[in-house]
């Protein structure tokens, strides 16, 4: 639980709105300058294939802290900084 907690709290810091209210602030360099934010964006799709199957956990705590932790690891296919294109449900841009 306090694992998916973490992965809710560090992918929220590092999804695309704070992406780009880094890159409105300190330039379009932002996220190529920002190694640690790159490296968790590039794991987003292990992380979302990680926590999916908890989605339909017994427990509601965990099954939340799943869907919490699922949200901002989703990759966005209409976004070309966030990398391949995959999805659990389509996206309409």
């Amino acid at each position: 639980m306090r694992l998916l907690e973490w992965l809710s709290a560090t992918a929220y810091d590092a999804d695309d709105e704070c992406v780009a209210i880094g890159e409105r602030h300190f330039g379009k360099e932002f996220l190529d300058e920002s190694g640690e934010m790159r490296a968790f964006r590039d794991l987003r799709p292990a992380i979302f294939s990680a926590v999916r199957p908890l989605l339909g956990h017994d427990n509601a705590e965990v099954r939340e802290a799943a869907f919490v932790a699922a949200i901002p690891s989703q990759s966005t296919p209409c976004s070309p900084r966030t990398g391949p294109s995959w999805s659990a449900m389509p996206v309409v841009c």
